[in-house]
C-alpha cells in the first residue's frame, strides 16, 4: 500500500519550444479559421440560414471564448448577402393626428419622399402644388400606390391640409442587411419612443423614434441576455414582439407617461422579420430553459462555446497563429518560439488539464500584450520567454494583496496552521479562494472530536449557516463510510463534530471530505497525523479518493506556507490519483519536488492515505470479521466498541442481574 511521491515529468507537462515550426510569430500567416469552437460556430451557421419562426440564437460561453467576435464575423458576411430591408417613413395626417400611418418604400427611397412631401408643406398654392403633384408622380412612377398616394398628398396640400412626413428607418440600397447591437436594452430603446419637442410660441411636435427593433428589422438584433432580462419590461416586450412577428412603437407604460405632456400617436404596427442574438453565460441559459416557458419556442438554437479545446499540434499552430495575428494588428513585436511556449503553458493551467488547452483567448492575448510592454521597455525587438514571466509576475503582483495577506497572517500565527509536528484529530485541508481575477490556494486547519453519542457526525459549518450543501453532503458521506466498515448493525455509539478553524466565510465544495475523514479516523483510533502534510480530495462511502478543482493552486498555496517557514524534506501534499491529469505545477514547486524538498502523493484510497498520514498500517478485514492487531482500522474499532459499552451503560443502564 505504499505510495511513492510523483517525479517532476508528473508535476508539469510543458510546452517544448524546440517543437513549434518557426522561428518567431512574424513568420506565421492569419488563423485559418475559428479555433477550438467549430461546434458552436456550426449552430450559429445553422441559425442563419433557418428561416422558419423561433430560430433566434443563444450564443452561451464564458467570456473570453470569443462568442461575440466570432459569431459577429458570420453575421457580417451573412448581412452582406441578404438584401438590404425596405426604408420606413410615418405619415402624419392633420386630420388625425394620433394615427399616423407608416408607409413602406423600397431601400433608399424614404429620402426623396420626404424631400416631394416637405415640398408640398412648403408652398401650397394651388398651382405650384399641382408642378409638384407631376414632379412627385414621375418620381415614383415606379412604385403605383406611392405614386397614386402621393396624388392625393397634392390634392390635399392645395386645399390646405398639410401632411407631414419623417424617416423611421432608412437604409442604403445594397448594404444588406442590419447588424445593430444594443447595449442598454431599455423599453424604449428596443421598442421605440414618442418624443415630444416643444419650440417657443410653436405648438408641441410629436416626433416618432426607432428602437433597435426597428432599426434591425430585416436584419440581426444583438442583445446581452443579462442586460435584457435585468431592465424593467425589455423581456416580456421582446418576447412579445418576436411572438406576435410584429412590432408597434409605444407602449402602455410610455403611453402613460407622454400623455402628461401631449396626446400620444401611436402608428399601426410594423411587420417584424429578423434575427435576434443573445448572448449570456451557460448558467443564465439553462435558467432560463428552466424557468420560462416560452424561451425555448422562440430562441430554438443555442450556440455552445467551448471554454476549452484539446491539446494536439494543430491546435498550438492555432493558438501561436492567433497570438501572431492580435500582435500584428497592435503592432507588437513578435513572440519567439520560448515566449509561445510559456503562453501555450499558461493555456494549458488555465484549462486545467494537461490534454486540453483554453480556449479563452482575452486572457492569452493579454499576457501577450502585457509581455510586449516589458520587451519594450527592453529595447527587445522580440518578445522573449522572460518577458512573458515577468508580465505574469506582474498580474500577480496586481491582483495578490489578500493572498499575501492571509500568507502573512499565517507566517506571524494570526491564522494557525501547523506544519510540523503530528497531532490527534488535527490535519490541514486545502481550499482555492477566489478575489476577483485571483485565483489562489491557501490551507486551513480541520479539526475533529469525538465522544459517545448516538452516530451523529454534527458538521459545525453547517450549524451556524457557514456550510453550503455540498459541503454538507460530504460529512453526510462520512457517516456513511464508517457504517460500512465498522458497524455490524448499523448503529454507531459515537457523537463527532468536524469545524474548519479560524473560517469567517462559507465553505462549500466536497473537495475537504477526505481531509475530514482522515481527522475523524485520527481522532477515533488517537492517532497523530503529520503536521507537514496537507491534504485535498472527495471521498465516496466506500473510501475511494475523487478528483477535485483547483489542484495546482491548492498544491501551491500550502507549498508557499512551508518554502517561507523553510523546506526540509519531510512536507507534502496528498491529491487524488485522478488529478495527475491536472497538474501544471509553477517550477519552483517542481523543482522543490526534484530535490526531494517537498512531496506529492497520489491517492486512491482512503487507506493509502491514512497509512501516510499516520504511519499505521490500515489494516484489512479478515475472515474472522476482525482487523489486523496494530492496525489503524483494529484501533477505530476497538474505540467504537469501547463507546457502544459506555452507550448501553448511559443510556440503558447498567446490566440486571438474578430474578427481580
Amino acid at each position: 500500500m505504499t505510495v511513492s511521491p510523483l517525479g517532476a515529468p508528473a508535476l508539469r507537462r510543458p510546452c517544448d519550444p524546440a517543437g513549434l515550426p518557426f522561428e518567431t510569430t512574424a513568420d506565421l500567416t492569419a488563423p485559418k479559421g475559428p479555433l477550438g469552437q467549430e461546434r458552436a460556430l456550426e449552430a450559429v451557421a445553422f441559425a442563419l440560414a433557418m428561416t422558419a419562426p423561433g430560430y433566434n440564437l443563444f450564443c452561451m460561453g464564458l467570456e473570453g471564448t470569443g462568442k461575440r467576435a466570432l459569431t459577429g464575423a458570420l453575421l457580417a458576411e451573412a448581412a452582406r448577402q441578404k438584401p438590404t430591408p425596405d426604408d420606413w417613413v410615418i405619415l402624419h395626417d392633420p386630420t388625425d393626428p394620433l394615427r399616423p400611418t407608416p408607409l413602406r418604400l423600397p431601400a433608399g427611397r424614404a429620402k426623396g419622399f420626404l424631400e416631394a412631401v416637405d415640398a408640398l408643406a412648403t408652398d401650397w398654392t394651388a398651382e405650384w402644388s399641382a408642378p409638384s403633384a407631376e414632379d412627385g408622380g414621375a418620381a415614383f412612377a415606379d412604385l403605383p400606390d406611392v405614386a397614386d398616394l402621393f396624388a392625393r398628398l397634392s390634392q390635399d396640400s392645395a386645399t390646405g391640409k398639410i401632411w407631414q412626413a419623417e424617416a423611421l428607418v432608412s437604409h442604403t440600397p445594397g448594404s444588406g442587411a442590419p447588424i445593430i447591437r444594443e447595449d442598454n436594452p431599455t423599453r424604449a430603446a428596443l421598442s421605440g419612443w414618442v418624443e415630444h419637442v416643444a419650440a417657443p410660441g410653436a405648438p408641441v411636435v410629436s416626433l416618432i423614434r426607432p428602437g433597435a427593433l426597428q432599426r434591425a428589422n430585416g436584419g440581426f438584433l444583438l442583445l446581452d441576455a443579462h442586460k435584457v432580462l435585468t431592465t424593467p419590461g425589455a423581456w416580456e416586450d421582446l418576447k412579445h414582439s418576436l411572438r406576435q412577428g410584429r412590432i408597434g412603437v409605444v407602449t402602455e407604460a410610455e403611453r402613460a407617461l407622454a400623455a402628461v405632456a401631449a396626446p400620444t400617436p401611436e402608428p399601426s404596427p410594423l411587420p417584424l422579420a429578423l434575427k435576434v442574438v443573445l448572448f449570456g453565460e451557460p448558467d443564465l441559459y439553462y435558467d432560463l430553459w428552466e424557468s420560462d416557458p416560452e424561451f425555448a419556442a422562440l430562441f430554438k438554437v443555442v450556440a455552445d462555446f467551448d471554454d476549452q479545446m484539446k491539446r494536439t499540434p494543430e491546435a498550438v499552430l492555432g493558438l501561436a497563429r492567433v497570438l501572431a495575428e492580435g500582435g500584428r494588428a497592435e503592432n507588437l513585436p513578435p513572440l519567439d518560439r520560448g515566449a509561445v511556449a510559456r503562453i501555450v503553458d499558461r493555456a494549458v493551467r488555465l484549462a486545467e488539464d494537461t490534454d486540453k488547452l483554453t480556449a479563452r483567448m482575452e486572457p492569452l492575448i493579454d499576457l501577450a500584450r502585457e509581455a510586449g510592454f516589458f520587451a519594450r521597455q527592453d529595447g527587445a525587438g522580440v518578445i522573449a520567454r522572460d518577458h512573458v514571466e515577468r508580465a505574469l509576475a506582474a498580474q500577480e503582483r496586481r491582483e495578490g494583496r489578500v493572498r499575501d495577506l492571509l500568507l502573512e497572517e499565517i507566517l506571524d500565527g494570526t491564522i494557525r496552521v501547523e506544519t510540523t509536528g503530528a497531532v490527534v484529530g488535527q490535519i490541514n485541508g486545502l481550499a482555492v479562494l477566489d478575489y476577483g481575477r485571483a485565483s489562489f490556494g491557501r490551507p486551513s486547519r480541520i479539526t475533529c472530536a469525538v465522544r459517545v453519542g448516538r452516530g451523529e457526525v454534527t458538521d459545525i459549518e453547517r450549524e451556524v449557516d457557514l456550510g453550503g450543501p455540498l459541503h454538507s453532503k460530504g460529512v453526510l458521506i462520512l457517516s456513511a463510510f464508517l457504517s460500512t466498515r465498522f458497524s455490524v448493525d448499523g448503529l454507531l455509539n459515537l457523537a463527532a463534530s468536524l469545524v474548519f478553524e479560524q473560517s469567517y466565510c462559507e465553505v462549500d465544495g466536497d473537495s475537504a471530505s477526505s481531509p475530514e475523514l482522515y481527522a475523524l479516523l485520527s481522532a477515533l483510533a488517537e492517532a497523530p497525523i503529520r503536521q507537514s502534510l496537507a491534504v485535498t480530495g472527495s471521498v465516496d462511502q466506500f473510501g475511494n479518493i475523487q478528483p477535485i478543482g483547483g489542484v495546482n493552486e491548492k498544491i501551491e498555496g500550502f507549498f508557499e506556507v512551508c518554502a517561507a517557514r523553510g523546506l526540509t524534506g519531510d512536507q507534502g501534499v496528498l491529491i487524488p490519483r485522478a488529478n495527475l491529469r491536472n497538474l501544471m505545477l509553477r517550477d519552483a514547486v517542481v523543482e522543490a519536488c526534484d530535490k526531494g524538498l517537498f512531496h506529492v502523493y497520489p491517492i486512491a484510497t482512503v487507506d493509502e492515505g491514512i497509512a501516510i498520514l499516520t504511519g499505521l498500517i490500515p489494516g484489512e478485514r479478515g475472515r474472522d470479521g476482525g482487523f489486523p492487531e496494530g492496525s489503524l482500522n483494529r484501533r477505530v474499532a476497538r474505540r467504537l466498541e469501547s463507546f457502544a459499552r459506555r452507550s448501553r451503560e448511559t443510556f440503558d443502564g447498567p446490566p440486571r442481574r438474578g430474578r427481580p
